[in-house]
This record gives structure tokens, C-alpha cells and sequence, in this order.
């Protein structure tokens, strides 16, 4: 009889430049990597072969997924760097059967979860050249130098939030809010006549390896109520408007958090009429100014 193997709680750690981060993941984290197929016919003058050949020499990027918490502390600032300027790193998942390790990681999405008076995550996702089965966790020793963890770390509420559109603040009739990066990735072909000719199995597989960052795009909305002294843009767009947008929690007279802090976005609104009637600002960074300045991740 077979043993099913049950999907239980992982250890998650990132490993970049030789430091080892142990990262607290929620329980959604999921990876993935497929082989690309592709099928020849086998159909000939005197045989009616209908079913055709399977011929499989490369493979696609790996997948993955995952939320984690933001904090007052550092502890998760390796993250959103690496969101930010698409640096590789190695991602390791622990169970206590097996080790899996996704080489070459690049992060192409990062979505900001805010929800007022919720606690502040972010959820990422990206691609990576490989994912490999280590063993199990007594056979294999991930790499790095274990980095410390914050003892008694503060978990940041969304319980402060901060809009202002061209200098105006907007805060107080805002219900609703979202930031999101893409980094638009494309791997760079990696396959040749004699490499496609080596492969037989999954150890000699041809892996993408390199890529190119071709685009980035932040955007987001603005959720805000309509009332008789903010109607005057409903249905309306602007190709150039400034957007500081800032939400976390206030420690100590300190916002602890982001900062979003955007010169030029395009904005276009749209009404939606219901028991309230609110309207939604649709916006576009399109300023080409660092994003280390755009997006700041305020900690200690």
C-alpha cells in the first residue's frame, strides 16, 4: 500500500550573497516547474498512426508564490530589495520529508496587501532557472550564513493611511487602496542542436538560465467616496499628477511602513454608482526616477 504525503509546514529560507534569511511564509506558499512538450507525427504512406511522438528537451521556468508579513524591524527588507531591483537569489523550502531548492529566483511581482486595520503583507511572485529535490533534510545542509531573527518582532497594522494627489490630501475619504510592481521577465533561449541531443531525462534537461528585464510597471487604485466637495474630477483623467502615498502603523510618533512617493502618474477616474456612490482612481507610475526613491520600506 502507498504512503500519501501530505503537504505540512514548511521552513522558507532565501539565500543571497552567501546570507541565509529564514523568512515567515503563510501557509499558501506554492512552487512549481514544467517541462515543455512538444508532439511530431509518426503517421506514414502504410501506417495510420494517429497518435503522435512526445518529444521533451527543455524545460520552463519554475514558478512561485508566497505572502509574508511586514514589520516594524528589517527582517524582511531582503525581500523588497530584491523586488525592487530584480537581483537572483536561491529559494529553499524545508519539509520534513525533502529539501527543494528553486536556483536563480527573480521576484516579477509584488503585490502590497493593504487593508485598513489588517495586518500589512506582501505578497510575491516570481521565476527561477531550476527546482531541484536536495533530499531529505538530515542529508542536505542548505548554504549561507544564518542571518538572526528580530526577537519579539512588531507586526505592522494598516491602521494608518495617507493619500495625497497633486498636494491635495485625500485621506479621509478613501476606503479602499492598492500598489502593485511588475518586473516583465523574459529568459533568454538556451537551447542548442547539441545540447537537445544530450538530453534523455530530467538531470540533463535544458534550464533557462539568463534573462532580461524588458519593463517595470507600478500601479495601483484609490478607492475614495464621492461627497459635494470632491466631484469635480469624477469621470476625468490627468496624464500628469503627483501621488505620495503612505500606510502602515504610527509607533512612537514614527510611521512605520511605505512610502510611495511618485512625481508623475497617470490617473484616470470612474464612478460607480451604488447605495454610495465612490469613485475609483486608476493610477500609473510614469516617472523614470530610482525606485529605491519611489518606494521607501520605513523599518529600524
Amino acid at each position: 500500500m502507498a504512503n500519501f504525503i501530505f503537504k505540512k509546514e514548511s521552513s522558507v529560507y532565501l539565500v543571497y550573497q552567501g546570507l541565509k534569511y529564514k523568512l515567515e511564509v503563510s501557509p499558501d506558499l506554492t512552487f512549481s516547474q514544467a517541462f515543455t512538450e512538444e508532439s511530431s507525427s509518426v503517421k506514414t504512406l502504410h501506417t495510420q498512426n494517429f497518435f503522435e511522438r512526445a518529444t521533451i528537451k527543455k524545460a520552463n521556468p519554475a514558478n512561485f508564490a508566497f505572502k509574508i508579513p511586514v514589520f516594524k524591524e528589517n527582517d524582511i527588507e531582503v525581500v523588497h530589495d530584491r523586488l525592487l531591483d530584480c537581483n537572483t537569489f536561491d529559494l529553499y523550502i524545508s519539509t520534513t520529508e525533502e529539501v527543494f531548492k528553486l536556483e536563480k529566483a527573480v521576484i516579477t511581482n509584488g503585490t502590497y496587501e493593504i487593508e485598513k486595520s489588517t495586518p500589512l503583507s506582501l505578497s510575491v511572485s516570481g521565476e527561477a532557472s531550476e527546482l531541484s529535490r536536495m533530499g531529505p533534510p538530515g542529508s542536505y545542509t542548505i548554504p549561507g550564513t544564518l542571518q538572526s531573527i528580530t526577537a519579539g518582532r512588531t507586526y505592522l497594522q494598516s491602521s494608518e493611511i495617507e493619500v495625497s494627489l497633486n498636494a491635495v490630501n485625500i485621506s479621509t475619504e478613501v476606503y479602499s487602496l492598492s500598489v502593485e510592481l511588475q518586473n516583465e521577465v523574459s529568459w533568454n533561449p538556451n537551447n542548442t542542436i547539441h545540447s537537445s541531443l544530450n538530453t534523455t531525462n530530467a538531470t540533463n534537461i535544458i534550464y533557462p538560465l539568463n534573462f532580461t528585464v524588458s519593463k517595470k510597471i507600478l500601479a495601483g487604485s484609490v478607492g475614495r467616496y464621492i461627497t459635494d466637495s470632491n466631484d469635480t474630477f469624477v469621470q476625468n483623467f490627468d496624464e500628469s499628477r503627483s501621488l505620495v502615498i503612505k500606510v502602515g502603523q504610527r509607533i512612537g510618533g514614527t510611521l512605520y511602513g511605505f512610502t510611495f512617493n511618485m512625481p508623475t502618474v497617470s490617473v484616470t477616474n470612474r464612478m460607480t454608482p451604488s447605495e454610495v456612490y465612490t469613485q475609483n482612481y486608476d493610477w500609473r507610475l510614469t516617472s523614470n526616477q530610482a525606485l529605491t526613491t519611489t518606494i521607501t520600506y520605513n523599518n529600524i
